[in-house]
Protein backbone atom coordinates (compact mmCIF):
# COMPACT_ATOMS: atom_id res chain seq x y z
CA UNK A 1 0.00 0.00 0.00
CA UNK A 2 2.86 2.18 0.84
CA UNK A 3 4.36 1.98 -2.25
CA UNK A 4 1.46 2.49 -4.69
CA UNK A 5 0.63 5.83 -2.18
CA UNK A 6 4.21 6.78 -3.12
CA UNK A 7 4.10 6.00 -6.61
CA UNK A 8 1.10 8.04 -7.11
CA UNK A 9 2.60 10.90 -5.27
CA UNK A 10 5.09 11.11 -7.28
CA UNK A 11 2.82 11.82 -10.17
CA UNK A 12 2.12 15.19 -8.13
CA UNK A 13 2.69 17.39 -11.05
CA UNK A 14 -0.26 16.05 -12.99
CA UNK A 15 -2.70 15.41 -10.00
CA UNK A 16 -4.99 17.72 -8.69
CA UNK A 17 -3.69 19.39 -5.47
CA UNK A 18 -6.53 17.98 -3.50
CA UNK A 19 -5.36 14.32 -4.43
CA UNK A 20 -1.58 15.12 -3.47
CA UNK A 21 -3.32 16.19 0.37
CA UNK A 22 -4.84 12.75 0.84
CA UNK A 23 -2.19 10.68 -0.64
CA UNK A 24 0.28 12.59 1.94
CA UNK A 25 -2.51 12.33 4.56
CA UNK A 26 -2.37 8.86 4.30
CA UNK A 27 1.43 8.41 3.90
CA UNK A 28 1.52 10.22 7.23
CA UNK A 29 -1.12 7.78 8.76
CA UNK A 30 1.22 4.71 7.87
CA UNK A 31 3.96 7.02 9.38
CA UNK A 32 6.23 6.68 5.90
CA UNK A 33 8.99 8.28 6.59
CA UNK A 34 10.56 6.83 3.19
CA UNK A 35 8.20 9.39 1.39
CA UNK A 36 9.60 12.23 2.99
CA UNK A 37 11.53 13.21 -0.37
CA UNK A 38 8.51 12.54 -2.55
CA UNK A 39 6.07 14.63 -0.30
CA UNK A 40 8.42 17.75 -0.22
CA UNK A 41 8.78 18.13 -3.27
CA UNK A 42 5.62 18.18 -3.90
CA UNK A 43 5.10 20.99 -1.46
CA UNK A 44 8.13 22.56 -3.17
CA UNK A 45 6.43 22.72 -6.84
CA UNK A 46 3.09 23.70 -4.80
CA UNK A 47 1.01 21.25 -5.60
CA UNK A 48 -0.54 20.56 -2.44
CA UNK A 49 -3.81 22.03 -0.57
CA UNK A 50 -2.73 23.07 2.10
CA UNK A 51 -6.13 23.44 3.92
CA UNK A 52 -6.34 19.63 4.22
CA UNK A 53 -3.24 18.68 5.58
CA UNK A 54 -1.25 21.36 6.45
CA UNK A 55 1.69 23.09 5.55
CA UNK A 56 5.57 21.41 4.94
CA UNK A 57 6.64 22.13 8.05
CA UNK A 58 3.86 20.45 10.09
CA UNK A 59 4.06 17.57 7.95
CA UNK A 60 7.60 17.40 8.24
CA UNK A 61 7.11 17.45 11.85
CA UNK A 62 4.41 14.76 11.89
CA UNK A 63 7.07 12.04 10.19
CA UNK A 64 10.15 13.45 12.61
CA UNK A 65 12.51 14.29 9.84
CA UNK A 66 14.59 17.73 8.61
CA UNK A 67 13.90 18.12 5.21
CA UNK A 68 15.90 18.31 2.07
CA UNK A 69 15.10 22.34 2.06
CA UNK A 70 13.43 22.36 -1.51
CA UNK A 71 10.90 23.94 0.11
CA UNK A 72 11.39 27.48 1.18
CA UNK A 73 11.40 28.55 4.71
CA UNK A 74 8.09 31.26 4.49
CA UNK A 75 6.12 28.80 2.47
CA UNK A 76 7.07 25.67 4.56
CA UNK A 77 5.36 27.80 7.68
CA UNK A 78 2.77 29.64 5.86
CA UNK A 79 -0.34 28.99 7.17
CA UNK A 80 -3.20 28.65 4.38
CA UNK A 81 -5.00 31.71 3.41
CA UNK A 82 -9.14 30.85 3.17
CA UNK A 83 -11.39 33.56 1.43
CA UNK A 84 -11.06 36.46 0.00
CA UNK A 85 -10.65 38.04 4.15
CA UNK A 86 -8.62 35.48 5.21
CA UNK A 87 -10.87 33.94 7.51
CA UNK A 88 -11.94 30.92 7.26
CA UNK A 89 -14.65 30.26 5.01
CA UNK A 90 -18.17 28.34 6.62
CA UNK A 91 -16.80 24.19 6.74
CA UNK A 92 -17.84 22.04 3.86
CA UNK A 93 -19.65 19.26 4.85
CA UNK A 94 -17.29 17.02 6.53
CA UNK A 95 -14.61 18.98 6.23
CA UNK A 96 -14.12 19.59 9.45
CA UNK A 97 -14.95 16.35 10.77
CA UNK A 98 -11.69 15.23 8.17
CA UNK A 99 -9.77 18.07 10.21
CA UNK A 100 -10.95 16.91 13.49
CA UNK A 101 -9.87 13.11 12.79
CA UNK A 102 -6.40 14.21 11.06
CA UNK A 103 -5.56 15.79 14.15
CA UNK A 104 -6.41 13.24 16.60
CA UNK A 105 -4.50 10.92 14.64
CA UNK A 106 -1.34 12.79 13.89
CA UNK A 107 -1.35 13.49 18.24
CA UNK A 108 -2.12 9.51 18.68
CA UNK A 109 0.90 8.99 16.19
CA UNK A 110 3.49 11.03 18.54
CA UNK A 111 2.42 9.68 21.43
CA UNK A 112 2.90 6.19 20.25
CA UNK A 113 6.87 7.56 18.83
CA UNK A 114 7.08 8.95 22.50
CA UNK A 115 6.21 5.05 23.75
CA UNK A 116 7.98 3.74 21.07
CA UNK A 117 11.36 5.77 22.25
CA UNK A 118 11.02 4.76 25.74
Amino acid sequence: MLAVLTEQLRRYEVNEHELNAFLISYLLSLGAVEAAEVIERAYAARRVDEEIVGNWDTVRRDLGVTGLGLVPEEQARRRPSFGLWGASPEPQHGRSQARQQRRQNRKRQRQNRKRNRR
